[in-house]
């Protein structure tokens, strides 16, 4: 079974804690903050408790983020 949502709607289930959806979908809490303003998916989704992010320029589509010091 896929579980699929948004960071969004991770926000409202988490009641707004951001560093409780960064654990929850892997990833850091400036890359939650990142997609704070996708509620529909469209640069993101977070895909079995994983990140998945849209690559612009490529074939892939969305592909797990690779984490970098920046996040």
């Amino acid at each position: 079974m896929i579980n699929a949502y948004s960071i969004p709607e991770l926000l409202i289930s988490y009641k707004g804690n951001i560093s409780a959806v960064a654990r929850a979908a892997n990833t850091t809490r400036v890359s939650v903050r990142r997609y704070l303003d996708d509620p529909n998916c469209e640069r993101h989704a977070v895909i079995n408790g994983k990140l998945m992010t849209w690559t612009v320029g490529t074939s892939k589509g969305f592909c797990q983020r690779k984490q970098t010091n920046e996040d």
